[in-house]
């Protein structure tokens, strides 16, 4: 039996798809800054990322976001389990490695591109490596 991603969690927030364009599960997403109560998919490593869109969300409608506890993400390239993530340029998640990008949490998993793999989020973990 192969391994399936669980999630654990904590907290989740209910928040609209402002983006123009349908929000795929597991991509990290941000506040939307022109639009209360909305979010849009990172387009930066240095983005603050709100949370991790849990299923996907089409454009306009509501959908849940994990914001702590562990997720289902979508990996941007090759991550180790134990290393600090953060977004990437492509609304994926990445192993963040460089100086001053956004870290939004841990692996919990070893993933490879496209991966589906749990990230552990913390509140207001956005400090540089």
């Amino acid at each position: 039996m192969s391994f399936q991603p669980r999630e654990l969690p904590i907290l989740s927030k209910s928040k609209k798809n402002s983006s123009g364009s349908i929000i795929p599960k597991g991509t990290p997403v941000k506040l939307d800054t022109a639009t209360d109560d909305c979010v849009v998919p990172t387009a930066a490593t240095t983005d603050l990322v709100y949370g991790i869109a849990r299923s996907d969300i089409a454009v306009n409608d509501y959908g849940d976001i994990g914001v702590v506890g562990t997720f289902i993400a979508l990996a941007g390239g090759t991550i180790t389990r134990g290393q600090r993530v953060g977004p990437d340029a492509t609304g994926k998640i990445v192993a963040a490695t460089a100086d001053k990008v956004s870290v939004i949490g841990m692996a919990e998993r070893s993933a490879v591109l496209s991966d589906l793999f749990e990230v552990t989020l913390g509140v207001g973990i956005t400090t540089s490596v």
